[in-house]
């Protein structure tokens, strides 16, 4: 108890600290404290002088008191801008270490880019042929009878000159191109998205289905045309 006193002592002497002409300080209102023997509670007046990480005596800030065994920490909020001294009533506190709370810059919302892509037999059509680089949103709709495919390819090659395989489908990532993304199946009447971010350049969206009709035949849907050119700038 002895050493609570001595301790309390101490920092009464600090409460009735100079309240003296200052340059340049400011006057804040305790809004919240809390701590051990803290020498400041809500709805006290103190007085700082301005100083790089408390600012223009117009953002609120939080302050750490700690002497000896003592810890305390404090929350003001400005009462009044620079002035000559000390406004009435304010406490001119030593000890205190204050700064302005961190606010992170707010994370920029990404712009995404939609295009519309209709995929029928047998054709691939965008409602864009050209967009700007950045986050591009396909949203891709089935409004043929068969089932679809639709793939993102970056390549300088013309749409129609696409590596292929024996059976005359897209060989995937041949020479000269590169399959970035698709969505695997487009059923009939439905939608579907791919989101990807994209550089610029020259891409070619295709579909890449093969499938064999009741009758035998093998239709080879990037060969019947379902294929078409795409540029980011």
């Amino acid at each position: 108890m002895k050493r609570l006193v001595v301790a309390f002592s101490v920092w009464a002497a600090a409460l009735s600290a100079s309240t003296a002409n200052a340059a340049d300080t400011c006057s804040y209102t305790v809004t919240g404290a809390s701590g051990f023997l803290c020498p400041v509670s809500a709805g006290a007046f103190l007085c700082l002088s301005r100083s790089p990480t408390t600012g223009a005596c117009d953002t609120p800030l939080t302050c750490l008191i700690k002497c000896g065994s003592t810890f305390c920490l404090a929350q003001l909020r400005p009462k009044s801008g620079p002035e000559p001294q000390c406004a009435l009533r304010t406490t001119r506190l030593r000890g205190l270490q204050c700064f302005r709370p961190f606010h992170p810059a707010p994370t920029p919302t990404p712009i995404v880019t939609t295009v519309n892509v209709t995929l029928q037999e047998f054709m691939v059509t965008p409602d864009q042929s050209s967009v700007a680089a950045g986050h591009i949103r396909f949203h891709v709709s089935n409004i043929g009878e068969d089932m679809h495919e639709f793939l993102v390819i970056r390549t300088d090659l013309a749409p129609d000159m696409l590596p292929t395989n024996s059976d005359g489908s897209y060989m995937e990532d041949g020479p000269g191109t590169d399959l970035l993304d698709e969505i695997d199946l487009v059923p009939s009447g439905e939608s579907r998205d791919l989101d990807i971010n994209l550089a610029a350049g020259n891409y070619v969206l295709i579909c890449n289905m093969v499938h064999m009709e009741e009758g035998g035949e093998v239709e080879v849907h990037y060969q019947l045309g379902m294929r078409t050119a795409f540029t980011v700038h």
